[in-house]
């Protein structure tokens, strides 16, 4: 899976290969913690790994973002929607609706 939380990475990686392919420009850090392994655009379906990943444990997507991840094609949904454990910290992120 190309979208991790720098935490799962280091079961298979050392912290300076981390952050070497993160300084070399081969991986990307899109939100804290979260590290995309490569350096291209980002598809819909990452945005919403990196939205997940940033959020805290047993968040899930919800609304149009679950709809559309199951097949239900009505409309793009215009942001992400994500629901969130009751007393949890919503992330601050563009583009993510977190409930």
């Amino acid at each position: 899976m190309a979208v991790s939380r720098i935490a799962d990475l280091l079961a298979t990686h050392t912290r300076g290969q981390v952050r070497h392919a993160l300084a070399a420009g081969r991986w990307q850090r899109p939100a804290r913690g979260v590290v995309v392994t490569h350096n291209g655009a980002l598809s819909a379906s990452e945005q919403e790994e990196i939205a997940l990943a940033a959020a805290p444990t047993r968040a899930a997507l919800a609304g149009a973002s679950a709809l559309a991840r199951d097949g239900l094609t009505l409309a793009e949904p215009r942001t992400i929607q994500v629901v969130l454990p009751e007393g949890a910290r919503r992330p601050d992120r563009d583009g993510v609706e977190y409930h």
